[in-house]
This record gives C-alpha cells, sequence and structure tokens, in this order.
C-alpha cells in the first residue's frame, strides 16, 4: 500500500501543531489533550521543525530546564524527514525506524502537508492489509473465493471456439 492510499483510506487527518514561539509546556498540555507523543512546528503556514515526547526528556528534563520557560523553537528538531504520497508504507516505517522517529509528515510535490503519519498507524494499516490477504487467499483455497466476489450470474466465463484447420 502507498502512503497517499493509505490518507485516502483514512480521510482526512485534522494537523496538530504549535508555533515556535509557543512554551515546552504549551506542547506538553497538547500532548496530553490528544493522546500524542509528537506534533509538528509551524510558522507562516510552512513546517518549521517536529517537536516530541523524546525531544522534551532529552532537552528539557534531562538538562534542568523549565517547560513553562523554554520555547518550542529552542528544543525541536529543526531537521524535517518526511515522505511523499508515492513512498510504499513499508518503506514509509523502514524510513522511520532507521531515523528513530515515531511519526512522519507527508507531503506532497508542491510541498504542501497532506498528513501526519505514526508508526503505529501505519504498521496497523500493514497488518489489516495482511489479515485481508489470508481471508481471500483462504476463500480461494476453500473454493469459495470466487462467490465471494461477484454474484453467480457476474461469473459466467465466455467460451471462443476457434475454427481452424490442422
Amino acid at each position: 500500500m502507498k502512503v497517499g492510499e493509505f490518507i485516502k483510506k483514512n480521510g482526512p487527518q485534522k494537523i496538530i501543531s504549535v508555533k515556535p514561539t509557543d512554551t515546552v509546556i504549551s506542547a506538553i498540555r497538547i500532548f496530553s489533550d490528544h493522546d500524542v507523543s509528537s506534533t509538528l512546528v509551524i510558522s507562516n503556514n510552512s513546517v518549521v521543525g517536529v517537536f516530541s515526547e523524546g525531544d522534551y526528556a532529552r532537552n528539557i528534563i534531562l538538562k534542568g530546564r523549565s517547560s513553562k520557560n523554554t520555547l518550542i523553537c529552542d528544543v525541536m528538531c529543526d531537521k524535517i524527514i518526511y515522505v511523499t504520497p508515492e513512498y510504499g508504507l513499508k518503506q514509509c516505517l523502514a524510513i522511520m525506524a532507521l531515523q528513530k522517529v515515531n511519526h512522519i509528515p507527508v507531503f506532497n510535490n508542491n510541498e504542501n502537508l497532506l498528513a501526519f503519519i505514526s508508526m503505529k498507524d501505519a504498521a496497523t494499516a500493514l497488518l489489516e492489509e495482511k489479515e485481508d490477504l489470508v481471508i481471500e487467499l483462504t476463500r480461494y483455497i476453500t473454493g469459495s473465493y470466487a462467490s465471494s466476489l461477484h454474484s453467480a450470474k457476474d461469473l459466467q466465463p465466455l467460451f471462443r471456439t476457434t475454427h481452424s484447420s490442422y
């Protein structure tokens, strides 16, 4: 399954974001309110970074900084790893694993943000796709595959007789 197909299948997604000038505590509240662990950082309708729970742990907690007084722009990751709709979901998951990120933005060729995909959602979609394949193969093996696809009327075969002399 392609990333673009995944986006279409799941419908429009509400993008949760913060501004670079927001405080870290405001982002943590957003994480809690929306049950997410990462958010895009958007300025002037453009993605300028990503802020995650990992960034919070590494840059605030471990360094003894105040989440009330620290701005997102001071601790966000400004190296934006992304994919386009043409990428496969398996490829997308591999990129997330290699880059050690749990979420990845999807941009189209015009650099418009389309989605922010989580590793969990991508993996779930791939598992569902595999489950569907197992069901189809089971139907095929047991002989119920064709009848599950069409009505009996739709399954009338076409025959062609050739009249050639040998």
